[in-house]
């Protein structure tokens, strides 16, 4: 421990050490991330993404053009490690992107790239995904299967009557037992979750739902 250093030299210390000759615009992300954060009036960590008004498009606009650049200053089989780091950085700006992209999917940065994005966000979260795990076993248990559901739920599109609504649609079947899941031709995604366990009886089960309002921070 070196309570004595300054902060900003360690942050230089770990941003030099982490992204090598992309340490500038990463640098240049750290200070936007940090300024807003530290100027909004809400715990970060515990504030839905939906609620906060900085993550817009001009946002995400600005931290990709900082991360395009970050893997741009990356080439050559000497920097591998460092250009690793900054595409693990692209896993939850990515994420945020996807599961906001309702509301600036017509923007001239973001229209018609969602699919790209997908691409992106697949391929660095399962690179991601791997690097918590040291086996295949442990690596299907610790997120693959979740990672699966997640993306199919953000490659559908909203039932027309909800197209201009500010609400994310999930898949239903996310998580739920392969045994739970069925196909359905009328379900938002064509999978729904069934109730009980097959049983000629479980359609006797009282059906039970919940919906979360961000805003009023309420369950019903």
């Amino acid at each position: 421990m070196h309570p004595e250093l300054k902060n900003e030299v360690l942050i230089n210390e770990y941003l030099d050490a982490c992204f090598g000759p992309a340490a500038g615009p990463m640098r240049q992300y750290y200070n936007r991330l940090a300024l807003l954060t530290e100027a909004g009036n809400k715990p970060y960590f515990e504030t839905p993404a939906s609620l906060i008004p900085w993550l817009n498009s001009e946002f995400y606009t600005q931290v990709n053009a900082w991360l395009d650049e970050a893997e741009t200053l990356c080439h050559g089989k000497e920097n591998a490690r460092y250009l690793w780091h900054v595409q693990l950085e692209r896993v939850p700006v990515d994420s945020g992107m996807l599961h906001l992209w309702h509301r600036y999917a017509e923007s001239p940065a973001w229209k018609g790239r969602k699919e790209d994005v997908l691409r992106r966000y697949e391929k660095n979260k399962r690179m991601l995904i791997q690097t918590w795990a040291t086996t295949v076993d442990a690596w299907v248990k610790s997120g693959a299967g979740a990672i699966d559901g997640e993306l199919a739920a953000l490659r559908l599109e909203p039932p027309a009557r909800f197209a201009d609504r500010n609400a994310n649609l999930r898949l239903v079947g996310t998580g739920a037992p392969a045994s739970q899941r069925v196909e359905d031709a009328t379900a938002a995604g064509g999978q729904a979750r069934r109730l009980g366990h097959g049983k000629p009886s479980d359609h006797r089960f009282p059906f039970v739902m919940k919906v979360h309002d961000d805003v009023a921070a309420r369950d019903f």
